[in-house]
């Protein structure tokens, strides 16, 4: 009989052997991919917690969901970011020394692990396009959709006020100069006659505001209450645009007019305007600035007080060309003064219609800014208060001689749609709804960083918050981590995470 012994233990060893390795395969296997979902998770957890740090003031001031990359000091940088997030990330990663159990060590071997951020946004990036986008987001949520039917009706005037208020003072002074050419040229009233002198004056010093004296005409003994606050813009985000500027491509959404209507109210119901002054605001008019852009309260605050008598002097002229006794009366007038001072009836005629318009626009004016009253945007007979008559008279009183030129009428009133003026007729609008219609106006870039240097102006004020820029606020970002294990074997994941 044969000895077999030892063929079964041959055979265990081979099989133990091939068991052996398919154990330390799975083990490794499970290792690995532990390691993978322990990293993943230390990573998910870190992000969580770096956009948990969100800037608490701008929220409770503004509700808008930032990172300031700053952490409270006057040096913003990714690194700043980058540290706060390995801080977290490794502290997922490894056990503390001081918490780890007797004999206990950390059996996937993981002795390395670090996070870069690859790609960030800033709130400035694409001409401040990132912060609208947020802006738009909160302010939807918000807002009501009367608010929104409201702003459209506002919008429609917006024809009535692209067409006056940019040619407004070019008329009227094209209209005065034929006037004044024609009399001159007839030597009857003499060199120095000006038609002008028989108005207040009708055309604004855009440039500085503040001492022009369509300003002082329209707020009388109230110019001298107006504060003149004054701030430097440029250390201010409307000064350094190019600053800081990400690398993520646009992820946000396809922008339109509706945007700019949420955008609008956000700005009304976040900060002040001069008939709500919070006098803790470096600048107490705050809705003016944005439409401005003068570091001077006063001279935001005179400049729009006549870009809304601008709307009003255009919207009364267009008034007066519709009113037929209006009409009859400036021709009946325009042929008089045309016989006494051989000035064309056409060109008196337009400086009647436009004078008017503008005399009664300084009323208006001051009922809007001053009593916060409302007025039609567009009036019938029965809405106007002033007269041309007395002026008329002292002219004719001052007039004698003869020669003249022949001018065109520039009130022709076709270049608007009846059926817009004849809704606009019933519509009354006051102090606030003339802000919105001049933000609306306003171009984008400019209304986006004017109201960041805001945002910048008041949270400088506040604790901690001395450095704010907006240039250093962070909303989305994007992130590689490896980790690396005792046996040099290397795991990467990449992550993009943001707040919207």
């Amino acid at each position: 009989m044969k000895d077999y012994k030892g063929v079964i233990t041959v055979y265990l060893s081979v099989t133990w052997a091939v068991l052996l390795s398919l154990i330390v395969t799975l083990i490794h296997g499970a290792s690995m991919a532990a390691v993978k979902v322990k990293a993943e998770c230390a990573l998910e957890n870190s992000l969580n917690s770096v956009f948990a740090e969100y800037n608490r003031g701008l929220w409770d001031k503004y509700n808008l969901l930032y990172i300031d990359i700053s952490y409270e000091s006057n040096s913003p940088s990714v690194s700043n970011l980058e540290g706060r997030i390995n801080n977290y990330f490794k502290g997922n990663l490894f056990v503390p020394e001081d918490e780890k159990f007797i004999f206990v060590k950390d059996l996937l071997g993981i002795t390395e692990g670090n996070v870069v951020v690859t790609d960030i946004e800033y709130a400035t990036d694409r001409w401040g396009d990132v912060f609208f986008d947020q802006v738009c987001s909160y302010a939807k949520d918000v807002t009501e959709t009367d608010v929104v039917n409201n702003m459209n009706n506002l919008i429609s005037a917006s024809s009535v006020y692209d067409y006056m208020h940019s040619d407004y003072g070019e008329r009227y002074e094209e209209a005065v100069s034929n006037v004044n050419d024609s009399v001159r040229e007839g030597e009857v009233l003499g060199d120095d006659f000006d038609v002008t002198n028989f108005f207040p004056e009708l055309v604004p010093n855009m440039e500085d505001a503040a001492v022009s004296p369509m300003g002082m005409v329209v707020l009388g003994a109230d110019y001298y209450k107006l504060s003149f606050n004054r701030v430097q813009l440029l250390n201010l985000s409307s000064h350094n645009i190019f600053k800081e500027s990400g690398n993520m491509g646009w992820d946000g959404n396809e922008t339109g007019l509706l945007d700019d209507v949420y955008f609008n109210e956000y700005v009304m119901n976040k900060f002040n305007n001069y008939t709500s002054v919070d006098a803790d605001s470096p600048l107490l008019y705050e809705a003016e600035y944005i439409i401005h852009g003068s570091g001077n309260d006063g001279n935001n605050m005179c400049a729009v007080t006549n870009y809304i008598f601008l709307i009003r002097a255009g919207c009364n002229s267009i008034s007066v060309y519709m009113d037929k006794e209006k009409m009859d009366l400036i021709k009946g007038a325009s042929e008089v003064l045309s016989a006494v001072t051989k000035a064309p009836p056409e060109a008196w005629q337009t400086v009647l219609v436009l004078a008017w318009g503008g005399l009664e626009g300084i009323v208006d004016t001051r009922k809007i800014v001053l009593n916060s009253e409302k007025v039609p945007i567009i009036k019938d007979g029965d809405d106007f208060t002033t007269s041309l008559k007395g002026i008329i008279n002292l002219i004719i009183s001052k007039a004698e001689g003869t020669v003249g030129i022949e001018s065109e009428n520039a009130m022709d009133g076709t270049a608007l749609d009846e059926g817009t003026l004849k809704d606009l007729m019933g519509m009354e609008i006051g102090y606030e709804e003339y802000l919105r219609l001049l933000l609306y106006m306003t171009p984008r870039p400019l209304r986006i960083f004017r109201t960041m240097d805001l945002i910048e102006l008041n949270m400088r004020q506040t604790d901690g918050n001395e450095y704010f820029t907006m240039n250093a606020l962070v909303s989305r970002i994007a992130v590689e981590a490896s980790v690396i294990t005792m046996d040099d074997v290397i795991y990467s994941a990449k992550r993009k995470y943001s707040y919207f």
